[in-house]
């Protein structure tokens, strides 16, 4: 066995079931900053990361984007 085969790849899997900002980003075709603004579900703390449920995310993208309510 090989020592880069036990190194996780940067790129999540297509079906991970988190996902970083950058990846949320590309499917809502906008920069971090701006999709911060627009309360996207499904956000997850992991230590100081957050990450996102890619079938919260993916679910409010065919729902049409729709305004979350403020916690």
């Amino acid at each position: 066995m090989s020592i880069t085969s036990s190194i996780p790849s940067k790129k999540p899997a297509p079906d991970a079931a988190l996902i970083d900002e950058p990846a949320v980003g590309r499917m809502l075709g906008c920069c971090g900053k701006t999709f911060q603004r627009r309360r996207v579900p499904g956000r997850v703390k992991v230590g100081r990361l957050t990450r996102y449920v890619r079938a919260e995310v993916e679910q409010w993208i065919v729902a049409g984007c729709p305004a979350q309510p403020v916690n």
